[in-house]
């Protein structure tokens, strides 16, 4: 749960594009009579506000959505739900975007609009995927510390090297089977990382558990000394590495970029101020 709640903590500052920028350029007087380049860009601007007032009720929602999804008020099917349909109403209106005619002036302006879109929509995928991914690696570890107690307790219990034996390819097992369920799994890039980490680390354990049944068998006391401590530093240091400072770096650039991509949208539409005012 930290990971989703480090990424929450970044979510919960989204915020859909109101299209503000476009509506500002028909109010400073693109739309006055005689110009004929100013009357067909400000037909374009009126189409795209259009299209983004359709949208202003899902959008509504969708803010709703994040943020209660950023508070941690809104159980795990339900955020799933709400998510995709917020992150198909942003790509909707995306496309709908692209597909309004712009004449020759404002073809710079609705490209930076689109990809404005296209920034955001990409950053509400990773919320999607976050509120999907979180709570499957969560079922699909939920047996581990019941495993790792069975272990302990089977090892302690255990006085012949057979019953060790047993223990250990049992733990092995339940192994197999988190790994089984954790590697279909599909986590949003700010977690990519720590659930590729948390594999191998599981992984790792699985080997050295299979070692040491190896090397029990071998009735080698010094290779299962040597493994057996091994063994116990990796348990000792579990599964659930933090989200490392670099995935959240590039979380940020992500979110930066979305926030300079309507800083475009800005510039060109002063830009088509000065040129046809």
């Amino acid at each position: 749960m930290a990971a989703s709640r480090r990424l929450s903590g970044f979510v919960d500052a989204r915020r859909w594009l109101a299209l503000a920028s476009l509506a500002a350029l028909v109010a400073t007087g693109c739309g006055g009579k005689g110009n004929e380049k100013r009357d067909q860009v400000t037909a374009f601007v009126d189409h795209v506000n259009s299209v983004q007032q359709d949208a202003a009720p899902s959008f509504d929602r969708a803010n709703r959505t994040y943020l209660a999804f950023s508070k941690g008020t809104l159980a795990p099917s339900a955020a799933q739900k709400r998510l995709a349909a917020a992150e198909r109403t942003m790509r909707r209106t995306r496309d709908d975007v692209a597909a309004v005619a712009a004449p020759q002036d404002a073809a710079e302006l609705k490209r930076r609009v689109v990809a404005l879109f296209d920034a955001d929509a990409a950053l509400a995928h990773e919320a999607t995927l976050l509120a999907t991914f979180v709570p499957a690696q969560q079922d699909a570890s939920k047996s581990l510390p019941g495993l790792s107690k069975r272990l302990t307790r089977d090892l302690k219990a255990g006085t012949t090297p057979a019953a060790q034996e047993r223990a250990l390819s049992r733990y092995a097992h339940g192994l197999d089977r988190v790994i089984g369920r954790l590697q279909p799994l599909h986590p949003p890039p700010l977690l990519l990382q720590r659930h590729h980490d948390q594999i191998v680390h599981l992984q790792t354990v699985r080997s050295l558990s299979r070692r040491l049944v190896a090397a029990l068998r071998a009735q080698n006391s010094r290779l299962v000394a040597r493994l057996l401590l091994r063994f116990r530093t990796l348990s000792a240091s579990g599964s659930g590495a933090p989200v490392s400072a670099g995935a959240v770096r590039s979380y940020q650039r992500r979110y930066r970029a979305v926030q300079q991509a309507e800083q475009s949208v800005e510039r060109e539409r002063r830009h088509l101020e000065d040129v046809l005012g």
